[in-house]
């Protein structure tokens, strides 16, 4: 049994996304009471005070941050594993798993 911090908070998604090609299926991502990405791991089941927001994260060193471009080009300015600075995690939603491709639907916005 691991005990859960309350001032973190627990994201789960469908993959996420770091640099140097990492992609983990079904991911959960804890983010602090800053925004700061402190753990992720694989969702092996479910598990307490974690909520489900499908679509991906990708985990990126800038605060700031526009959905611009293909997906190529986000995934080429992700944040190498292991980082050694603080991340951010953004949630890209209505994202074409099919085409691995943005669509006109698709949002960026960091989780906190």
């Amino acid at each position: 049994f691991h005990p859960i911090n309350t001032l973190m908070k627990r994201f789960a998604c469908h993959r996420l996304y770091a640099g140097n090609g990492y992609v983990l299926q079904k991911a959960v991502v804890c983010i602090n009471e800053a925004g700061e990405i402190q753990s992720y791991e694989p969702l092996e089941g479910e598990t307490p005070f974690t909520q489900w927001i499908g679509g991906i994260i990708l985990i990126n060193s800038s605060p700031s941050w526009e959905l611009k471009g293909t997906f190529s080009d986000l995934r080429n300015e992700l944040s190498e594993l292991p980082a050694n600075h603080t991340s951010f995690a953004w949630h890209l939603t209505d994202f074409d798993f099919e085409k691995e491709e943005i669509t006109p639907q698709s949002r960026l916005y960091r989780l906190l």
